[in-house]
């Protein structure tokens, strides 16, 4: 199928593919979509369980390499769109979007490109599931154990095995969830969760990286960005983008601003000056 015959079998469709008049679901204006590469960065920069990705670069890691590397695996990941439109066009009776990559593989990959693929998905998937899972549930059976249980559990060997009782606890929960919630459930969670989260976490995360607040200052950033960001979720009409960047922007303005006027504590070695 040439690109002309493409455009005009897209076209026929729903003019609004190739063409669309509105941002939705990134906002109202067609120019909101280009939020999508703030939110991308300080999603890897600011989230915890994505940071960490940042803190484990080694001192002599040539940056500029890292993004020509970061650039083509991003062209490769453009690809994922084009063959939805190209699968909307060839079948245009496919019921469910999420099925597009899966008929393209069967009908029009060989067989030995399918399994490669296929595994590749399965990598990327099984992942990030493994990571968000381990880093959830090590961090709520940290917090949880020092709280609850901290004058009682010094053995380490004990420890190990608190933390891998939550992985198993918090795996079988999450797998509870994906067979009796709706999916549109799970999805607005994780995307409420993951913003919020990200406006909260801005100012303590992100910004003390290079500039170094007062601990009212943070308090204040996490309380601004988690109520801007999940009142504008909720109850704005926003799309998902602009309510997280909003509440980045309030509560990065919460922490320089309150830490400005409220005392910061200077660490020098070991030795803490007031």
């Amino acid at each position: 199928m040439d690109l002309g015959t493409w455009e005009t079998s897209l076209n026929a469709i729903d003019p609004e593919l190739l063409n669309p008049t509105t941002g939705a679901h990134y906002g109202d204006s067609t120019a909101t979509v280009f939020l999508v590469l703030p939110y991308a960065f300080l999603f890897a920069a600011v989230l915890p369980f994505m940071a960490i990705r940042f803190l484990a670069f080694k001192p002599d890691v040539k940056l500029h390499k890292a993004g020509v590397y970061v650039a083509i695996l991003g062209a490769l990941l453009s690809l994922v769109p084009l063959v939805g439109l190209y699968m909307r066009a060839q079948m245009p009776d496919l019921a469910d979007p999420d099925n597009a990559m899966p008929a393209y593989l069967e009908h029009f990959m060989h067989p030995a490109l399918q399994g490669f693929i296929t595994l590749f998905i399965l990598f990327a998937i099984k992942s990030t599931a493994n990571s968000l899972l381990h880093t959830v549930a090590s961090a709520t059976s940290h917090d949880l154990r020092l709280a609850l249980f901290s004058n009682l559990l010094h053995s380490q060997r004990l420890v190990l095995w608190v933390n891998r009782l939550a992985v198993v606890v918090l795996g079988i929960v999450a797998l509870l969830m994906m067979l009796y919630a709706p999916p549109f459930m799970l999805s607005w969670l994780g995307i409420l969760g993951t913003g919020t989260l990200l406006a909260s976490m801005i100012g303590p995360v992100f910004i003390s990286t290079f500039w170094q607040g007062s601990a009212w200052g943070a308090l204040v950033a996490m309380l601004a960005g988690f109520g801007t960001s999940g009142y504008m979720m909720l109850f704005a009409d926003v799309g998902w983008l602009i309510g997280p960047l909003t509440g980045c922007v309030v509560s990065s303005i919460c922490y320089v601003g309150v830490s400005l006027v409220t005392p910061r504590s200077r660490f020098n070695g070991s030795a803490v000056h007031s």
